[in-house]
């Protein structure tokens, strides 16, 4: 880390008018990746008065509840994490409030997933393009879903959307079996796959 200057900064903000601040425990050389340090975001809020809210790897509510007891900022912010769970800033504030969590079940999924999809449709030069857009939100969405590498692999290989969205509407079709209890229905669905075709020599 270099230049971790936050507190600093946040105060001139204060003294210029600013009503909330948010900060993000990565530096710009970070990028990425760097070793998570909160210790900042803690010192600006023991030093100002306006609500300080923590960025930065949270991704869901034990994340979110992990920033709250590091730093005790008055709230958190949820960047790409909210491209591979949408619902979390909803389950983020019921939690906080003390409501139950919903169950977000593949058919929420796909229906988020696929009407992203009809979203963007139109709004780039080429299907390539669009595609390539889908590729990437899809990359990040099914992260974390049982299976979902797989089901990747599969999208980002595709050659169109029809491709990409067939791969997905079987992947959501065992999900769906899956949480129903059927823990063999994507084990099955490798046996049953045709053998692959031998290099040409």
């Amino acid at each position: 880390h270099t230049q971790r200057n936050a507190p600093e900064i946040a105060h001139i903000a204060q003294e210029e008018g600013a009503e909330a601040i948010t900060i993000h425990w990565r530096t710009r050389s970070d990028l990425y990746g760097g070793e998570r340090a909160v210790d900042k975001i803690a010192e600006t809020k023991d030093q100002l008065s306006i609500p300080v809210i923590g960025n930065g790897d949270v991704l869901d509510v034990p994340s979110a509840i992990r920033m709250f007891a590091e730093t005790g900022c008055d709230g958190v912010m949820v960047g790409r994490g909210a491209i591979r769970n949408p619902w979390s800033l909803l389950q983020i504030s019921r939690h906080i409030a003390g409501e139950p969590l919903e169950e977000i079940t593949a058919a929420d999924r796909r229906r988020v997933l696929l009407g992203y999809l009809d979203s963007i449709q139109g709004r780039f030069r080429s299907e390539r393009g669009t595609l390539g857009r889908f590729k990437k939100i899809s990359n990040y969405f099914t992260k974390g879903l049982p299976y979902g590498s797989e089901v990747r692999t599969l999208v980002l290989r595709s050659q169109t959307i029809e491709e990409a969205v067939e791969h997905l509407e079987v992947y959501f079709e065992r999900l769906t079996s899956f949480e129903a209890g059927d823990s063999t229905v994507f084990r099955n669905a490798r046996s049953e796959a045709p053998p692959k075709a031998d290099a040409a020599k």
